[in-house]
């Protein structure tokens, strides 16, 4: 860019207010989000499609800023460029699949969304909140005492068939609780889509990326909603299946409830991850943490801490914690179930083949929850192994 240039802001953007020290530069046409602080805010503020880059310049050093060169400045610009916020700018293809989703599909597709969600808003009044919430604690408290110590016994190829359909009922009821919630609160929502999260792990998503525009604690809400809506099915599920006495209705019920939980843990791009980024005001929040962990163990080898804000502080313990709950669970298993570990795949080779023996199948409680830790613990580390070898490749290249 030239300091004669003159450029205009494309009729697509929008500038939002994000924090008191940071903006929203939202792109509508590309559904696209990038946060900016307030010197770039200004910046844009000077761009009216009259004045030249020297006169922007000139005026922006007149604020109580670090005065900037025609070269930073061309610079600065240069990088919106990709967003398409000036007029002329090629625009990008439209994101709808969020880029942490490897070969991601559309499902349900907004329009269709758009005729349903009006029907489920009302679980989103104050009142119906506080009314889920009770319900839900104690119908699992009750069914917990009522079965902890009994033995589980399930018809698996009867039960089979109602679990499938169940499990894809519910995480589409959990993905329509986000979609109403981003339309509870004026914000647009995207389609319902499929993919998978780290190339292994098949997931389901709801495109809510404008709720970024939102006041933090609404955020908060429509990233909880998805568990919130679980909730609602297992409550119902839950009644249906004591006041039938069938076990196997409480089972899948309970199931889900566990399944809605693990979305909760903020290791992963889940609701919980996504919950603590709305808290913190950090869309990328676990490079924050780490780099904030960084930071402060590099001054602690100065004898000296760096002069964070307590969230930055928070962040940084944030990023100790989930090394420490890592540590620990690898610890727990490697140390207490390293039998499970080793006769994990035989296990399962074998339980599959008494299926086709034999359809009973007797469980304790107790022995599903270490059973499911097992599975976690070969989850983990298959990604700790493909995020090491992408690593290595690319080092390599």
């Amino acid at each position: 860019m030239k300091a004669e240039d003159v450029l205009k802001i494309s009729g697509d953007i929008e500038i939002s207010k994000f924090t008191d020290k940071e903006y929203l530069l939202i792109n509508s046409k590309q559904d696209s989000y990038v946060k900016i602080n307030k010197q770039s805010f200004c910046v844009l503020s000077l761009i009216d499609g009259k004045r030249t880059l020297n006169d922007i310049r000139n005026e922006y050093n007149l604020l109580p800023y670090k005065d900037v060169s025609i070269e930073q400045l061309s610079a600065l610009l240069e990088k919106f460029i990709e967003y398409s916020v000036f007029s002329g700018s090629t625009t990008v293809k439209k994101a709808k699949i969020p880029n942490y989703i490897k070969f991601g599909f559309i499902i349900l597709k907004p329009s269709v969304i758009s005729r349903i969600t009006p029907f489920l808003e009302i679980f989103f009044r104050k009142k119906m909140y506080i009314t889920v919430f009770l319900i839900g604690v104690s119908v699992f408290l009750y069914t917990l005492y009522k079965n902890l110590e009994n033995p589980v016994h399930l018809d698996i190829f009867s039960m089979l068939p109602f679990f499938f359909i169940l499990m894809a009922f519910s995480v589409f009821f959990h993905e329509f609780g986000h979609a109403t919630a981003a339309y509870h609160f004026g914000a647009k929502h995207g389609g319902i889509g499929g993919g998978f999260y780290l190339y292994y792990m098949p997931v389901l998503f709801a495109n809510v990326t404008d709720i970024w525009r939102l006041r933090r604690h609404e955020r908060i809400i429509v990233n909880c909603a998805g568990v919130y809506f679980e909730l609602i099915l297992y409550i119902f599920l839950s009644l249906i299946g004591l006041l039938s006495s069938n076990f196997t209705i409480q089972f899948l019920a309970f199931f889900i409830l566990i399944k809605s939980f693990y979305n909760l843990i903020p290791f992963l791009r889940a609701d919980g991850y996504w919950i603590l980024s709305d808290l913190f005001n950090k869309p990328n929040l676990s490079s924050h943490a780490f780099n904030n962990l960084k930071m402060i163990f590099q001054s602690l080898f100065k004898f000296r801490l760096p002069r964070f804000r307590i969230d930055n502080y928070l962040l940084a313990f944030y990023g100790l914690i989930n090394i420490l709950l890592i540590v620990m669970f690898y610890y727990y298993n490697l140390f207490y179930q390293y039998k499970i570990i080793l006769n994990f795949p035989i296990i399962v080779f074998n339980g599959i083949r008494e299926l086709f023996k034999n359809a009973n199948f007797r469980i304790e409680i107790r022995y599903f929850f270490k059973y499911f830790s097992v599975l976690i613990f070969y989850l983990i580390t298959i990604r700790i192994i493909i995020y090491a070898i992408r690593k290595v490749i690319r080092n390599n290249r």
